[in-house]
């Protein structure tokens, strides 16, 4: 099988010739790989599960209609800053690079977009345009990835789109406290995403979707009804219209989601990355076969900070479990639960490759 019929197996709940193993090349992994010199040859022994983007303008989202105001101490210090002019007034936000010069690992907020109802106020009073879409990017990814994997088409779900305009602690005041409100602006935002999947099918783009951004409602931060009232609600519409038009949905959701695992069957999702074990997390990988694993495909559970840290050893015989707990019947495919940074040890992405193939392959 080449890496692209193995994943479509897997993610079609099908054994396939061996367990796939991807090391999550992205946006964010890419350019220190190749920095590294390690980039080629990693796309040539794993299974590659990539994204790739499709951009839009418009109103479609908040940062769409942002301005970046750039001066150069901010450029030195990694600040973005960005300016949106509304109807009711302006909204700013600040980002800082995670490690300076290096945005493609990540950022941190500084200041949010919102920080109280009036900047509410002035979100909802920017006027809906819709998207206009440039699946150029996503379509080059294709080629370039081409039989040695898959590529889906990423995107935040409603609730990750909408905790990203406040502070973590301000957002869960807002789920608890104001969820009127929190749940009228996710109705909006659902419309928006769905609009953008439809628009997103018309130009081609699929047949693989991920959404990502529960994981801030799930048991991590708050009870279990609110992932129901806050992420099942509008998640369910989604992954239907992703049905619908032919597709795959996949979801990204860190966190202690064990109480919350059934709900993941509720929404009909094809595939569930990361599937994290205690300590971090509170999912044991066989048990999760057993409740959802004839439904779904299960992604993950290689945590990132052990494959930081771990002896090649210790990788091999972690990889050995996963796959004795989870590969019977197909429907696994081996990841890491995050993206590796630069600090990942080269010789223990090639220890955890190297051991999914050994006994992958054994298991079918």
């Amino acid at each position: 099988m080449t890496p692209r019929e193995r994943l479509l197996a897997s993610l079609l709940l099908e054994e396939a010739d061996t367990v796939p193993v991807s090391v999550r090349i992205n946006g964010i992994s890419e350019p220190w790989m190749m920095e590294a010199g390690v980039l080629d040859d990693l796309l040539k022994v794993s299974d590659v599960l990539t994204d790739g983007s499709v951009s839009s303008n418009g109103s479609f989202f908040l940062t769409s209609a942002a301005r970046e105001e750039v001066t150069t101490l901010s450029k030195e210090a990694g600040l973005q800053r960005l300016r949106v002019e509304t109807p009711k007034g302006h909204l700013t936000s600040v980002t800082r690079e995670t490690v300076p010069g290096r945005p493609y690992i990540g950022a941190w907020t500084v200041k949010p977009f919102i920080e109280g109802e009036e900047d509410i106020e002035k979100l909802l009073s920017i006027p809906y345009v819709p998207p206009v879409l440039d699946a150029r990017p996503f379509f080059e990814r294709i080629e370039h990835v081409g039989d040695r994997g898959l590529v889906n088409a990423g995107s935040s779900d409603p609730i990750g789109m909408l905790s990203t305009l406040f502070s973590l602690e301000t957002f869960l005041m807002f789920c608890m406290r104001k969820a009127d409100l929190v749940k009228g602006l996710l109705d909006m935002l659902l419309q928006r995403v769905l609009d953008h999947v439809e628009r997103s099918f018309e130009l081609g783009v699929g047949p693989f979707y991920e959404l990502s951004g529960p994981e801030i409602v799930c048991p991590t931060f708050l009870p279990p009804k609110y992932f129901d009232e806050l992420v099942v609600r509008y998640d369910k519409p989604i992954v239907k219209a992703i049905h619908a038009g032919g597709g795959y949905a996949m979801m990204h959701c860190h966190g202690r989601i064990n109480k919350v695992l059934d709900s993941f069957l509720e929404m009909r999702l094809d595939a569930l990355h990361p599937i994290e074990a205690p300590p971090i997390g509170d999912v044991v990988l066989a048990d999760a076969k057993k409740r959802i694993g004839k439904d779904v495909c299960l992604r993950g559970n290689i945590q990132l900070s052990f494959l930081d840290t771990a002896s090649p050893s210790e990788i091999e015989a972690l990889c050995r479990g996963v796959i004795d707990d989870a590969a019977a019947g197909g429907g696994l495919i081996v990841e890491p639960t995050a993206t590796p940074l630069p600090n990942t040890p080269l010789p223990n992405l090639y220890a955890f490759v190297g051991a999914a193939r050994k006994y992958g392959r054994d298991k079918y």
